[in-house]
Parts: structure tokens; C-alpha cells; sequence
């Protein structure tokens, strides 16, 4: 009897890519929870950013797949790199106009307004060394390439951007 077993191509990098899309799934959750305990309609800013996290987790779940499943996709898998792509691009510019509407516009005093925008440059700053780990293709080990250690540092600066949305936004 023949039993198909079935193997993960790139089991670092797709555990990292699904490790995002559950943290940017609780960004979601977490700022749509703060936006209904304060009893408020959301602002342009705040539904920039649920978007924005909301298709970056699509991205990762997507490019986790796309990594991972290539073989057994088949010819599907061009059609999920294609949702991965498009995904970040759109969850990417929509965190990137949330980020710029809120930092013109906070919802909050001024006091907290540099703190806010603080958070947003240690995201971002990070998010750009993320990017040149990527491009110069730096790895930590050949079971920890430069895809997973993009998806690790790319957390982090998804953290930062995430807690001076918050901030700006007046729900911590």
C-alpha cells in the first residue's frame, strides 16, 4: 500500500511566514477589540490599519503556503505566489497611508504624539533593515536562511508600526 507523505520544502521559512500572518491576525483583533471598547467609529487611520494587517497576514499565510507546498500545488502555486505578491503590496501601501494619516492627523494629545511617531520610525527603521538582510541574502545557518531571518526581523518592525498606530490612534 502506498502512503503519500507529505513534505514541507521550506519548513523555516514557512513556519515564519504563518508565525506573521497569526501576529498581524492578532494586531487585527487587538486594535478592533481597543476600537470597540472605546465606543467610537473608527477613524480613516484605524481602518488603514485593520486593512493594512489584515492583508499582510493574507501575505504571509499565502507566502508561508507558497514556500512550504510548491510540489503539492502544483500548477496552482504561481496563482498563490500571485496572491502573496499583490498581498504585500496592498497590505504594505495601506499600512504605509495609515501610518502617514495618523502621524499628520493623531488622534491623540500632543504629549503622546512623539511617542506615537517614535514607535512608527523603530518599525519602520527595522522593516528597512529587514529589507537589506533580504536583498543581500543574509543567513543565520542553512536551516535559517535569509527568508526566515527577513520574516523574524520584519516581526519585529511590524511590532513597532503596530504600537505607534495604537498610540497615535489613542487606544493604549
Amino acid at each position: 500500500m502506498y502512503h503519500h507523505q507529505a513534505v514541507i520544502a521550506e519548513p523555516t521559512t514557512t513556519l515564519t511566514d504563518y508565525a506573521m500572518a497569526l501576529q498581524c491576525v492578532a494586531h487585527v483583533v487587538s486594535l478592533r477589540r481597543a476600537l470597540i471598547y472605546r465606543a467610537v467609529p473608527p477613524v480613516p487611520a484605524a481602518r488603514l490599519h485593520l486593512a493594512g494587517f489584515a492583508t499582510v497576514a493574507v501575505a504571509s499565510f499565502a507566502g508561508g503556503t507558497s514556500h512550504g507546498f510548491r510540489g503539492p500545488l502544483g500548477d496552482a502555486w504561481a496563482d498563490v505566489w500571485t496572491l502573496t505578491v499583490w498581498s504585500i503590496a496592498v497590505g504594505v501601501s495601506l499600512i504605509v497611508a495609515a501610518s502617514i494619516w495618523v502621524s499628520v492627523r493623531p488622534v491623540v494629545e500632543p504629549v503622546r504624539v512623539s511617542s506615537g511617531r517614535r514607535w512608527l520610525a523603530i518599525g519602520y527603521g527595522i522593516t528597512i533593515v529587514g529589507v537589506i538582510l533580504l536583498v543581500t541574502k543574509v543567513s543565520l545557518h542553512q536551516h535559517f536562511n535569509h527568508n526566515d531571518l527577513y520574516h523574524v526581523v520584519q516581526m519585529a518592525g511590524l511590532y513597532g508600526v503596530y504600537r505607534g498606530g495604537r498610540r497615535l490612534l489613542a487606544l493604549d
